[in-house]
């Protein structure tokens, strides 16, 4: 016991050490659909207007973004 409260055992190999597997590796199909299915129509159909705004948003986030991160990268 230490300062009172009992002491706890862990197991000798807590973290994963051996070889590192990808979980997601066999859903890149489904996850490709799934984002695909966000710009389309009631009757399947894309959407490029929606496609267009989104593309659009993300690069006015990537300009606002990009200075900032530039200070803490820069060498």
């Amino acid at each position: 016991m230490v300062y009172g409260r009992p002491r706890r055992s862990f197991p000798s190999r807590p973290y994963n050490v051996g070889r590192q597997q990808r979980p997601y590796a066999n859903s890149q199909p489904s996850n490709i659909s799934s984002l695909m299915s966000h710009f389309q129509t009631t009757d399947g159909k894309l959407d490029f207007n929606k496609i267009s705004t989104t593309a659009g948003q993300m690069k006015k986030i990537y300009s606002q973004v990009t200075p900032l991160l530039s200070m803490f990268l820069k060498k």
